[in-house]
């Protein structure tokens, strides 16, 4: 049985949007089947919170983002892996906090929590341990990770919505 749309897709990027429609395609039986497809789809879901990111942050940084966070030690070939390393780079640094909006600053600190766990899991995929346990936390983590990247919209759209009526 396939997962269905647990957020509302198309308040995503367009990135994004394609994105989820091809990791909630995969389940455990494909996994199961083709064992690779588990790093795939982690790596899908960690673009997708890469895409969000790289697409929404930049207005509430004091200053942009910097060069060494956008540029990638190693050729990469895959471009959801080059999003994901980019969205950990920005997880794993100090620019959550460098925020303008408190409310934003909040929202991204809570998803450092998610990536730490995403990232651990990363490596029990990679190191190959206990792929079952691997394949249940993933779908618990990919769920958890999407309706937290909603939130990050959400707060994004809510306060883009509060600047402009104060513009009025």
């Amino acid at each position: 049985e396939k997962t269905k749309e647990i957020i509302p897709v198309n308040s995503l990027v367009i990135d994004s949007q394609n994105i989820y429609y091809r990791l909630f395609e995969m389940d455990s039986d494909i996994f199961n089947k083709e064992p690779e497809r588990l790093l795939q789809a982690h790596i899908f879901m960690l673009s997708i919170i890469g895409y969000e990111l790289l697409n929404r942050l930049n207005p509430y940084l004091i200053n942009p983002l910097p060069d060494e966070i956008l540029e990638i030690e190693h050729k990469v070939k895959d471009k959801f892996l080059a999003v994901a390393i980019i969205a950990d780079s920005i997880m794993n640094s100090n620019i959550p906090n460098q925020v303008s909006e408190q409310q934003m600053q909040i929202v991204l600190n809570q998803g450092k929590l998610i990536f730490i766990r995403a990232q651990k899991l990363l490596q029990q995929i990679l190191n190959d341990k206990d792929f079952e346990d691997s394949i249940k936390q993933h779908l618990s983590l990919r769920e958890e990770l999407v309706k937290y990247c909603l939130k990050f919209v959400q707060c994004d759209n809510l306060i883009k919505l509060r600047k402009k009526k104060n513009l009025r």
